[in-house]
């Protein structure tokens, strides 16, 4: 099952990276959206005039670049004005607006989220050690709430440790015999276009938007797959995997307590737990 699987896995993913290769992206964002084409071309026209009077020793030119050049700063402060007071007047919180500009226009501290405490200041360091923080402490929840039982309730924490025992105790009837049918592949087709169209992924980067498009082309594999899967009883392996992501609730964030893992799985997972409900 699993090897199946992963071949079909591997020539999607081969077909997907070779038709969307990463590309390094500079992107540059600004927020001084006063600017105008008319401010940018008298910014390079006084660069040119700044250039001249270093080379030329005319007097008459240089007091023409110190009469543009105030001219401009005051057609530039004119600008930015009138650009703040068009966002406050249009803003349905005009306070916070006004606190936002004069922070922008100071330089003040506009970083969201804070990182957890760490003694190292080397930035790959801190990632990989803030990750292991989350993932024990989130990994290790139920077993701190199991110790903290005590009492009366040291026989359910007995039967806890065996899931089997404890299951048997809690339900007198016995379970019903669970029934899977085949799929089909128009039915996979189907579940596929139920899906949100969104552009978040799991850790093999294939989105639901991505799916969408090579739904007839992977239908029948997947059909087969599937199908093996529901009769033999086991499930792919690195469907198993997510991304797990640390969010942030209320509170102190420097608290792990105040955060719940979000979980992003892979868009075939979901192919696969929509047929089994």
């Amino acid at each position: 099952m699993n090897s199946t699987f992963n071949a079909f896995l591997n020539t999607y993913l081969q077909i997907f990276y070779s038709c969307f290769p990463k590309i390094i992206v500079n992107k540059t964002t600004s927020n001084k959206q006063w600017i105008t084409k008319g401010i940018i071309n008298s910014c390079k026209w006084k660069k040119e005039l700044y250039l001249l009077t270093r080379s030329n020793k005319d007097i008459q030119l240089k007091e023409y670049y110190m009469k543009y050049s105030k001219i401009l700063s005051k057609v530039i402060k004119t600008a930015k004005i009138l650009h703040h007071n068009n966002q406050i007047i249009h803003s349905n919180n005009k306070i916070r607006m006004t606190w936002n500009i004069i922070r922008n226009e100071t330089g003040g501290n506009s970083t969201k989220y804070d990182k957890v405490n760490t003694l190292n200041t080397d930035k790959e360091y801190n990632k990989s050690v803030n990750a292991e923080i989350f993932n024990k402490y989130f990994l290790t929840i139920a077993e701190n709430i199991s110790c903290k039982i005590t009492g009366s309730n040291k026989q359910i924490l007995n039967c806890t440790k065996n899931s089997l025992s404890y299951l048997s105790q809690v339900f007198n009837l016995p379970f019903l015999n669970t029934v899977f049918h085949n799929t089909s592949t128009g039915e996979i087709e189907k579940i596929i276009h139920t899906f949100p169209c969104k552009n978040s992924c799991g850790y093999d980067e294939v989105s639901v938007k991505i799916l969408k498009v090579s739904a007839p082309f992977i239908s029948s594999p997947l059909c087969h797959i599937i199908n093996t899967s529901l009769n033999s009883g086991v499930f792919p392996t690195r469907l198993k995997y997510s991304i797990t992501t640390p969010v942030h609730k209320k509170g102190d964030k420097n608290n792990m307590s105040n955060s719940r893992p979000i979980s992003l799985l892979t868009s075939f997972s979901k192919i696969f737990e929509k047929n089994y409900i």
